[in-house]
């Protein structure tokens, strides 16, 4: 398991856009926290209102995205 250090929010947003992009999920930015739905309906915030965004945060997504098969953990490591 791969451990995941804090991360730039900036960077996160661009990396959830490009899933966005192809189709594998919804995602919204409205104000202070973000959203993630998955083609299923699950809804997912995600803190973004800060300029970093906390690791364990990014690990917590990170399971989501793999637990509703919505990309694999090195899909996404390679969107970062």
């Amino acid at each position: 398991m791969a451990q995941y250090a804090d991360m730039k929010s900036k960077r996160l947003k661009k990396a959830l856009r490009k899933l966005a992009n192809k189709g594998k999920l919804d995602f919204t930015d409205d104000g202070r926290h973000a959203s993630i739905t998955s083609p299923m309906g699950h809804k997912y915030p995600i803190p973004l209102s800060h300029r970093i965004t906390n690791k364990f945060i990014v690990k917590e997504l990170v399971d989501f995205l793999i637990a509703h098969n919505i990309c694999t953990k090195q899909e996404f490591d390679d969107l970062l």
